[in-house]
């Protein structure tokens, strides 16, 4: 709790905007709010069973994919085969990202290349690369993820 005496620090505890730092061992919750990075929060079960949810922190440091992100210049889009077009505005490098619908065609507008997968998860080989700056048309294939590298 805020303003509780944490004897790991011998001092008083510091209030934290993140409700969950509190659910964690009292002594890494300033540790990990001084990390010069985001905290990601993930829960999982400590007993292997759904409906036992445990918080864990995960640090994750964002590099993007971009050279000036927030400018708009910087995406990559895909459109499924009824033409719904996604954009996701400064994709970060090694994040797995899904296309629920199915990508067919699409432009990478990013200063990277990017791999697209044709199944969920980012998992096993990359099966098409797209280069920084390219635009691409399979409607025979559709890839269901892609990851920035």
């Amino acid at each position: 709790m805020p303003g509780s005496v944490d004897p790991a620090l011998g001092g008083p505890r510091p209030a934290v905007a993140n409700p969950l730092i509190n659910r964690i061992t009292p002594a890494h919750g300033p540790r990990l709010t001084a990390l010069p990075c985001e905290l990601v929060w993930a829960t999982a079960s400590s007993t292997g069973r759904p409906g036992a949810p445990r918080p864990q922190a995960q640090a994750r440091a964002l590099e993007l994919a971009c050279d000036s992100p927030g400018t708009g210049r910087c995406y990559f889009e895909w459109f499924d085969r009824s033409g719904n077009r996604t954009v996701v505005p400064d994709p970060e490098i090694g994040v797995c990202y899904e296309t629920a619908a199915g990508a067919i065609r699409g432009a990478n507008h990013t200063n990277r290349t990017v791999d697209l997968w044709p199944r969920a998860t980012c998992r096993d080989s990359a099966t098409f690369l797209v280069p920084s700056g390219r635009f691409w048309s399979d409607p025979f294939q559709p890839y269901f993820s892609f990851m920035p590298r």
